[in-house]
């Protein structure tokens, strides 16, 4: 079967295109504009969300930015009680969703790429003081916004608390890396 991934060369396209690639599909790396144009001839397409962090070897986002404010503020922040959380799923698992989704899914069906609930800013913020041996502190919205610019606004974002978000017949949402049914 062909595929039409688009952004094939990112970070998360490229793992996605390993896992179609191990599986015997024949991959296309496409633009979106290709990909809507081939839907509107009747192409099965299907819509996938996935968290705002997606992590994993190569990351450059939201955690990695997290820890390089870190080294340079001499400190790990997180806003208020910390118990704001952000959603995530590791890039080979979101490369996983992709084909079992291409398997088993159905014309316009949508699917959300979520491994991880909801880790808490707090403990997001101790775990990056451990590793670099800096203390974790609370700051304000302000303060956190003050110190660490756009990345402080994007901490305060994070929910309030996790929901989880599955894909039906596909994929189990869970705490940690695991196996994925047949």
């Amino acid at each position: 079967m062909r595929v039409f991934v688009t952004g094939a060369t990112g970070f998360i396209g490229s793992a996605i295109v390993q896992e179609l690639l191990g599986a015997g599909y024949d991959v296309l790396g496409k633009s979106e504009e290709a990909m809507l144009a081939a839907v509107a001839g009747g192409v099965r397409g299907m819509v996938i969300r996935l968290s705002l962090s997606v992590h994993g070897d190569g990351d450059h986002g939201f955690v990695p930015a997290l820890i390089q404010l870190a080294r340079e503020k001499r400190e790990a922040i997180y806003v208020g009680e910390g118990s704001n959380v952000w959603p995530a799923v590791h890039r080979l698992d979101a490369a996983k969703l992709y084909r079992l989704a291409l398997e088993r899914g159905t014309a316009g069906a949508r699917f959300h790429g979520a491994a991880e609930e909801g880790i808490k800013t707090r403990d997001i913020a101790e775990a990056i003081a451990r590793r670099l041996t800096v203390p974790a502190v609370s700051k304000t919205a302000e303060e956190a916004a003050e110190r660490l610019g756009f990345i402080g606004h994007v901490l305060a974002m994070g929910k309030r608390r996790a929901s989880a978000a599955q894909s039906p017949g596909c994929w189990k949402t869970a705490i940690s890396r695991q196996r994925f049914p047949r």
